[in-house]
């Protein structure tokens, strides 16, 4: 890792941090006192915590989707391209990583499968901004961390909002509103993200004989993969795909393989868990 991106680690370490205490400084005492006073000690550290969460969402949401889909970083070849910006990116989630581990050990019983996100995600960015391979995987991951947007949201609504269960409070509108635009999200986000990852992937990696299996991209005329259709395609992308994957070092082939894996089973665990919620929410408004 250089220097630079260890400095940025630090920095983004600090901003979060700062940004910490100026929310418990400046926000927090302008909540009414009597509803902040009803909040558990862990419910009122992480009141303060869920606004650089938010914050962090949206810049690794909205980065991670930028890259991908406006900058097309990935188009061609899904393992070897580094975009600029990615440094950003993933220095920057280290610190909030960073930042946010801490925050979770002041708190008692937090989610195991936070912890695990948060460290996983913590060694994998840092260690992706030394490796720079294979970083379209984690980006597009990145971009499921906007869903913390409206979970954060129906957070806030459900600590600091009137009594929901009268009918026609605001607060209660307004929560079913949010819980319907969160389950949504986590589903175009979250359920999706491994597919659409393993579809960029197939159609966005060289070929083992220099031809690119990407969308408009030629190859040799002798031996065209483009026109190649059905089985024999699908065959031919996987077999390009699990070669350019085993070509990568040791160390960034199994982290790949980690956090792919993690965070699969991550999303749809949680996915399954707010449409639950959804669901009994609207069957029992």
């Amino acid at each position: 890792m250089t220097s630079d991106n260890a400095q940025r680690i630090g920095k983004a370490f600090l901003a979060y941090s700062a940004l910490h205490l100026v929310v418990e400084k400046l926000f927090v005492p302008r909540l009414d006192p009597r509803v902040v006073a009803r909040l558990s000690r862990s419910d009122r550290i992480e009141l303060v915590e869920k606004i650089p969460s938010t914050v962090n969402g949206l810049v690794s949401g909205l980065l991670g989707m930028y890259v991908i889909h406006v900058q097309r970083g990935f188009r061609g070849d899904v393992f070897k391209p580094y975009p600029r910006l990615l440094d950003r990116l993933f220095s920057g989630f280290a610190g909030y990583c960073l930042y946010d581990l801490g925050i979770m050990a002041l708190q008692a019983n937090r989610d195991p499968a936070m912890w695990a996100h948060h460290v996983v995600g913590f060694f994998g960015a840092m260690l992706m901004t030394v490796y720079r391979q294979a970083a379209f995987f984690p980006t597009a991951f990145m971009i499921t961390e906007l869903t913390v947007v409206p979970t954060n949201l129906l957070w806030y609504i459900q600590k600091l909002g009137a009594d929901r269960s009268a009918p026609g409070v605001a607060a209660a509108v307004w929560y079913r509103r949010v819980a319907i635009a969160r389950a949504v999200a986590f589903v175009a986000l979250r359920l999706t993200t491994t597919w659409f990852v393993l579809w960029y992937a197939l159609y966005n990696t060289p070929s083992v004989d220099g031809q690119s299996a990407g969308p408009g991209r030629a190859g040799d005329e002798t031996k065209p993969v483009v026109g190649l259709r059905g089985k024999v395609c699908c065959r031919r992308r996987l077999h390009d795909l699990w070669y350019q994957f085993s070509c990568l070092p040791r160390v960034v082939s199994v982290l790949t393989t980690i956090n792919v894996s993690l965070l699969t089973i991550l999303n749809l665990n949680w996915t399954l868990t707010v449409v639950r919620n959804l669901r009994r929410l609207l069957q029992n408004p």
